[in-house]
């Protein structure tokens, strides 16, 4: 009986083949193929999530310390820019404050246009727009009715923040950050 059974085991047919080895080696690269796939992108996602990241935060930077440098200048004062690109130098663009050691060079540009208007050989990679708005007081009638709308004076702020996006060196992505700074007439 115990010979009967080494016998049959001997004679046993059951096993892989070749062909059926060769398909389990190739179902499991396609399958290996796939989640190295999904890996990488979703390595480039994390690592485009942490560019725009880091972008914010410059920006968000920057347009606080813009606020700071602009209230207060009157907007209809000639010498305002000029102040204004002073003390953008002499507190932004001053390597020795650690705040603002890792934000690169700000520079006050005359206008940003579409988003893709960044050229890497325009630097800075943060550009900066300063626009003086002045008080006006206009009277509307609706209704028989007059009422005064007003607009405060100061200065709009529009800044961008230049990143490369993974796509390579032609591609470009930029954060924009819009801020208002007031000028009181009486401080």
């Amino acid at each position: 009986m115990l010979s009967n059974y080494f016998r049959n085991k001997k004679n046993s047919k059951k096993g892989f083949t070749l062909v059926e080895a060769l398909c389990s080696v190739a179902i499991l690269a396609i399958v290996f193929a796939g989640v190295l796939n999904s890996v990488a992108f979703s390595q480039q996602m994390i690592y485009t999530d942490n560019v725009r990241d880091k972008a914010s935060d410059k920006a968000q930077l920057v347009a606080d310390e813009m606020i700071s440098i602009c209230t207060g200048k009157d907007p209809d004062d000639a010498n305002a820019l000029t102040q204004i690109q002073n003390d953008i130098d002499s507190h932004i663009n001053n390597a020795n404050d650690p705040q603002f050691a890792s934000v690169g060079q700000v520079t006050l540009v005359t206008g940003l246009t579409g988003v893709d208007a960044f050229n890497p050989a325009h630097n800075p990679m943060i550009q900066v727009t300063v626009t003086p708005v002045t008080e006006s007081f206009d009277d509307e009638v609706l209704s028989g009715i007059t009422t005064k709308s007003t607009t405060q004076s100061g200065w709009d702020i529009t800044l961008r923040v230049y990143h490369q996006a993974i796509g390579g060196q032609d591609s470009w992505q930029a954060t924009e950050v819009s801020a208002f700074a007031p000028y009181n007439h009486g401080e």
